[in-house]
């Protein structure tokens, strides 16, 4: 060794405490090199013991405990190099947030174990942005606010109706911030209004756009559910049902005149409902014989011209003008349901359109055809239209004419 010491020092030098308390310096080579262990007990009444290479640096490190012990401090866990740097930047790091450091890694360990490996920054930058972004509406403030959206983007009366309708029933269960509606709030929901197949599927798609259009102006969570947790029922394919030919006879000379030139435009050529109702008679060239759906006015929103069958042609000359709406209603489903019952002919939803097109393929045997003049795809056509009906019957039912001499009555 470079410094002598006898045996007496190198076995221990011992500063005066109080019991259990004292604080020692021991010589304890190992392996051939000196290294010295500052001994002392913690507050807990367990021994320390720290080692040193040099004698000189474990007694002043013993120094250090005797005098914290002489302020009050009792000691506790010797730190010593970058343990000391690690646990007195952890101190200082802990005083701004003004919790001491075992409270901190108390929550910080809690965290953990929910986030698993992600970081707790991302989560709390997460939580505060959630927490700060969101914009406290009712259901019933952002029915109406999507509500004025639609009608101001142009969409159908008839679409509109139905968010009016659905979401309006939807609105007065949840008397609340939308925020607070969640996934099983709405499964609940749509479990109370017994709602099926369809009808539940349309709800749910109805709802849904509520709520994409609340997360778009932040009146939810960005990562809020919606209604994306809530399985679709199956939708199965209603029955097509089809007019005979002499039903369709019957209902037109049954139907009050003002309601002719819509209800044959929807038999002859499935017109859609809502299309049917937007008609206006400008549209109508009885002479090149077609009708032009415009873009606005198609569900799809793309014009088509859809050819003027030679008996519907018939049917329209005594009613045409050179403008004005051909039909006078704005509820024209209402109106067949309501006069067809009167002429003696069941009207059912959508019969007119599966008629039209059920009996133009049995005729035309291009399904891909008369898809483009009906503005849907073959597979819609299939699924939702079409009933299997004999060329013959599609013969008869394109040869449907007015009496001859028929003139409606004003």
């Amino acid at each position: 060794m470079s410094e002598s010491v006898n045996s007496k020092e190198k076995k221990f030098t011992k500063l005066e405490l109080k019991p259990r308390q004292s604080i020692r310096v021991h010589y304890t080579p190992n392996r051939g090199r000196d290294y010295h262990t500052v001994s002392y007990y913690d507050e807990f009444g367990q021994r320390q013991r720290r080692l040193y290479p040099d004698r000189s640096v474990a007694e002043k490190e013993a120094a250090k405990l005797r005098h914290k012990i002489d302020i009050g401090i009792m000691p506790g866990l010797l730190l010593n190099g970058r343990e000391r740097l690690i646990y007195e930047r952890s101190l200082e790091t802990a005083r701004i947030s003004g919790l001491d450091l075992d409270v901190l890694t108390k929550d910080a360990m809690e965290a953990r174990a929910i986030l698993g490996t992600a970081s707790l920054a991302d989560a709390a930058r997460l939580y505060v942005e959630h927490r700060t972004k969101v914009v406290q509406k009712t259901v019933a403030e952002v029915v109406q606010e999507l509500v004025n959206d639609r009608v101001k983007n142009g969409k159908s009366a008839a679409y509109i109706r139905d968010l009016r309708t659905r979401l309006g029933h939807f609105a007065q269960a949840f008397k609340c911030p939308i925020a607070s509606v969640n996934w099983e709030d709405i499964e609940k929901y749509l479990d109370k209004t017994g709602a099926k197949f369809r009808y539940r599927k349309n709800l749910i798609d109805c709802i849904g756009t509520l709520f994409n259009f609340a997360r778009s102006r932040s009146y939810v969570h960005r990562d809020h559910a919606g209604v994306t947790a809530i399985t679709r029922p199956a939708t199965i394919p209603r029955e097509t049902r089809v007019f005979s030919p002499a039903e369709c006879r019957k209902l037109l000379l049954g139907l009050p005149p003002k309601l002719v030139p819509s209800a044959a435009i929807g038999l002859f050529t499935a017109l859609r409902t809502a299309e049917n109702e937007r008609l206006d008679w400008h549209q109508i060239n009885l002479k090149e014989g077609h009708i032009e759906i415009q873009a606005g006015n198609a569900k799809k929103k793309i014009r088509r011209i859809v050819p003027i069958p030679s008996n519907l042609k018939l049917w329209l000359q005594p009613f045409a003008k050179g403008t004005g709406k051909v039909c006078p209603f704005s509820r024209l489903a209402n109106q067949w349901n309501k006069f067809s019952d009167r002429a003696g002919v069941k009207w059912l939803r959508n019969v007119h359109r599966d008629s039209g097109i059920s009996y133009a393929v049995a005729l035309t045997r291009n399904i891909h055809e008369v898809a483009l003049v009906s503005g849907t795809s073959p597979q819609v056509i299939m699924s939702n239209y079409l009933k299997c009906v004999t060329e013959a019957e599609a013969k008869r039912w394109f040869s449907i004419r007015p009496p001859k001499g028929w003139k409606p009555e004003p």
